[in-house]
């Protein structure tokens, strides 16, 4: 996980707590400080240096997740990682539509909308609480998705 801010730290407690091992990366400091206070496996490097990203553990990876408020620092490190491992899955999360076509054209690339996830997950929570039938939630939600 590339970026240890407030939504890199949530997706990495949520591995933590499924058992999945994986590790984060941060270039500022207090934000590393900050995450291994709360016991998040972080460490100190800039993710748009290919050497940090091998030092990380690139070439094992199984996938990369980049969580960056910015879409310019994710481009530059999701270009590095298309260079060293092409058919790697790369997950992007942006806070706008219009962000997310800078990435359009990269292979392996997914992208994630902050607030239309958001507005899933909310969605979801509302047709449940009506009491309205797992089915017709999931058909819901999957039909907004696609």
């Amino acid at each position: 996980i590339c970026g240890a801010g407030e939504l890199g730290l949530t997706v990495s407690e949520i591995l933590r707590h499924a058992g999945v091992v994986h590790l984060l990366l941060e270039a500022d400091e207090q934000k590393v400080g900050a995450a291994r206070a709360t016991g998040a496996p972080v460490f100190h490097g800039d993710a748009s240096r290919p050497d940090t990203l091998l030092a990380a553990g690139l070439a094992h990876a199984r996938l990369v997740v980049l969580t960056f408020a910015q879409p310019k620092p994710a481009l530059r490190i999701a270009k590095a990682i298309a260079r060293h491992r092409p058919a790697l899955t790369v997950l992007v999360s942006c806070r706008y539509m219009t962000e997310a076509g800078v990435f359009r054209d990269m292979p392996n690339v997914r992208v994630y909308q902050q607030s239309f996830a958001a507005a899933i997950g909310l969605a979801e929570q509302v047709m449940s609480s009506l009491d309205m039938s797992a089915e017709v939630v999931e058909r819901n939600i999957s039909a907004m998705r696609h």
